[in-house]
């Protein structure tokens, strides 16, 4: 009897587990920006991340089939799409490809994608990234964007302090004010920007730390971010796409308004109330691990992802992609 209830127990560990790292999940926030005019209003963003070559079906169908229910604008992949000790990228080429004739697609560089060219598949993967560049994907490394409120790209340029945008996309709007004394109109010129700045953020590789080599990581700071990219013009609406959440305090310094996370996996274990137990650079309880964070004026998506690295496991804390509206 004792050996039948260890057979089933084990059963049911393995079948829970099976379960929880191969079933999806849809992740809903918000953006409300008084900088931006309405027309970004019902527009949606999907962000993934982190699927370290995984597959969610045949072809990654399941995982098409939760993109396209949700009728994204454009797509936000936040890094680490590939598993640099993987030789074959072909899931996740297949998948971005799939992706990018159907939407606007804009790629930030995670740690695998710069190990992997440091590994012994280098040259897969700088023929991963050539085919890449033929995509409809725009990849934003240590660059800023200009786009739309299709989220088409406008223009695009390195980063210099003294760059300025020469778009003349702004628009008056009428307040209506309330008082005590009744609602009088006011004629008020307040900037709403057709466009919005999209800036990408590549940390270096020693600043990631692993769990046989690099354990003293470099810190990044605020003044290498506005080393990297520039000053902000904090009248515009400024996002940025950034893998690793941790240095938020620093994306926040800096004065961005909305930042896309992914790379902690959620924690990998999530335990109720105290949320993430572990992060990939296997440090227990990581600061940020999930959701939505807020700091000043700044507020951090962060994705727990699609896939895994080394720790393959995942315990109350289901693969997702994150949904983000404008309203």
């Amino acid at each position: 009897m004792y050996l039948v209830s260890t057979i089933m127990l084990i059963v049911a560990i393995v079948a829970y587990l099976f379960i929880e790292v191969n079933n999806l999940e849809v992740t809903k926030f918000y953006i409300k920006s008084d900088k931006l005019v309405n027309k970004f209003i019902g527009k949606k963003i999907i962000q993934i991340s982190d699927l370290h070559g995984k597959s969610f079906g045949k072809n990654n169908d399941k995982l098409i089939q939760y993109i396209d229910k949700e009728k994204p604008d454009v797509i936000f992949v936040t890094g680490d799409m590939i598993e640099s000790d993987k030789k074959n990228y072909e899931p996740v080429y297949q998948l971005l490809k799939h992706l990018s004739e159907k939407y606007k697609v804009y790629y930030i560089t995670g740690n695998h994608e710069h190990k992997a060219l440091l590994k012994k598949y280098r040259d897969n993967y700088l023929e991963y990234f050539e085919k890449i560049k033929e995509l409809n994907i725009v990849r934003v490394n240590n660059q800023k964007l200009v786009l739309d409120t299709n989220f088409n790209l406008v223009r695009r340029f390195s980063i210099k302090p003294e760059d300025k945008l020469d778009i003349d996309e702004e628009s008056t709007i009428t307040e209506e004010i309330s008082s005590e004394e009744g609602v009088q109109k006011k004629h008020k010129k307040q900037k709403k920007y057709r466009y919005f700045n999209l800036y990408g953020l590549v940390l270096p590789f020693d600043t990631y730390r692993y769990l046989f080599s690099n354990r003293n990581a470099k810190k990044v700071d605020y003044d290498y971010i506005k080393n990297k990219l520039g000053n902000l013009n904090k009248d515009e609406c400024n996002m940025l796409l950034a893998h690793n959440p941790l240095y938020f305090e620093e994306y926040a310094k800096w004065g961005v308004d909305y930042v896309f996370s992914g790379h902690v996996h959620g924690g990998i274990i999530r335990l109720p109330k105290i949320g993430g137990l572990l992060s990939p650079d296997r440090k227990f309880f990581p600061k940020y691990s999930f959701g939505e964070y807020t700091k000043d004026n700044t507020k951090m998506f962060v994705s727990k992802g699609l896939g895994g690295s080394a720790v393959k496991v995942r315990i109350n804390c289901r693969p997702e992609i994150v949904s983000i509206k404008f309203i």
